[in-house]
C-alpha cells in the first residue's frame, strides 16, 4: 500500500506539472547567444487563477547538432494572477543554436 501511495503522490504532481504550461501564455520569444553565455527573452501572463510566490520559467538550449548543451532559467517572485512578466532566461553554455521551451512552475 506504501508503494501504491507514493505512485499517487508522484502521479499527482507529473500531472499538476503538465497542466500548469496550459495556465501561462508565452510569447514574443527569441533567442540569443554569445562565445560565453545564451538567453531567452519573452513574456509570459499568468492565467491561473492564483498568485504564484516563486515562478520559473525554463529553455532547453541545443548546439548545432541537436544535443543539449543546459538549460536557461528565470524566476520571479510574487507572479500574480492576469499579470504579464517580460523575463530574461540564462544559461551559461557556448554554441547554442536553438532552444525548446522545458517548463514552468508556480509554487
Amino acid at each position: 500500500m506504501k508503494n501504491f501511495k507514493r505512485f499517487i503522490s508522484i502521479l499527482v504532481i507529473i500531472t499538476s506539472f503538465g497542466l500548469l504550461a496550459d495556465q501561462f501564455d508565452v510569447y514574443d520569444v527569441k533567442g540569443t547567444s554569445n562565445a560565453y553565455s545564451a538567453k531567452v527573452i519573452g513574456k509570459v501572463r499568468n492565467n491561473s487563477g492564483r498568485n504564484c510566490s516563486m515562478f520559473t520559467i525554463t529553455y532547453k538550449l541545443y548546439n548545432k547538432s541537436g544535443e543539449v548543451l543546459g538549460n536557461a532559467s528565470a524566476f520571479l517572485s510574487n507572479f500574480s494572477n492576469n499579470q504579464v512578466w517580460s523575463f530574461q532566461a540564462n544559461g551559461f553554455v557556448k554554441g547554442m543554436e536553438s532552444y525548446d521551451f522545458d517548463s514552468v512552475n508556480c509554487l
